[in-house]
């Protein structure tokens, strides 16, 4: 399934676009941490009273985005944390563990398929490609968790691409949405999530795209809506 960008993601494409990962984990705030949120919320603030205040001026505001500052979408394309309007957004290379709030995710393996075989004959042939991303995700909350279908999806060529539920449900065993298996706090779980993509699309993968995660319990309605999110996490899918 393909569903277009919206204005939001036009905001955030040169993140989850732009050129350029598990084990059991246990959550401790420290005073390192705290400070370092302590400090964006406070840098998120003075650049809306920026904009506030260029606009009452009849200035224009100020176009670079923390983003681009920190270097994250722009020169050498680093990893990291930064803002996008409401959202903060955390990037992590190929190779590297993405860490979120409630979860941290590491890209193990990518896989090209046209069809896929069930355990029992029966199978699945895709109207383009299948990719299918092998990952382990642990929790880094304090309660069981699973990890929704809607948690996860592809973004490449300015386009989302949401999860083959068919596939998923039975024929690709290893499906985080077949196993439904509880992730405990500090556990980690290995399984895949698969996208039925265009073939043009599938050879971008390893080019410019990015797989791209919510917390826990996070809910939206529209695909669109994904990146409007509090926080955001992508592995870039490409070196």
């Amino acid at each position: 399934m393909k569903v277009s960008v919206g204005l939001v993601l036009v905001c955030l494409a040169g993140v989850f676009a732009v050129g350029c990962g598990g084990g059991t984990t246990t959550v401790t705030v420290s005073s390192d941490e705290s400070s370092s949120e302590a400090g964006e919320i406070q840098e998120q603030l003075e650049s809306e009273l920026q904009e506030e205040e260029a606009e009452e001026n009849g200035e224009e505001p100020d176009s670079s985005s923390d983003c681009d500052e920190k270097e994250i979408n722009s020169g050498s394309r680093k990893e990291g944390t930064c803002i996008e309007g409401n959202t903060k957004v955390v990037v992590a290379n190929l190779h590297s563990p993405l860490k979120l709030e409630t979860l941290e995710a590491k890209l193990l393996d990518i896989e090209e398929r046209k069809t896929i075989n069930g355990e029992y004959g029966e199978s699945e042939t895709a109207n383009g490609v299948f990719v299918t991303f092998n990952l382990m995700i642990t929790n880094l909350s304090h309660a069981p968790q699973e990890l929704e279908e809607e948690q996860t999806v592809l973004y490449v060529d300015e386009s989302i691409y949401t999860q083959d539920f068919e596939v998923q449900n039975g024929i690709e065993q290893n499906s985080f949405l077949w196993q439904g298996a509880e992730i405990q706090p500090s556990g980690g779980v290995e399984g895949t999530v698969t996208f039925d993509v265009p073939k043009k699309i599938a050879k971008k993968i390893t080019e410019d795209g990015n797989l791209n995660f919510l917390n826990f319990g996070v809910e939206y309605f529209e695909p669109e809506e994904f990146f409007e999110q509090e926080e955001v996490g992508t592995i870039r899918t490409y070196k």
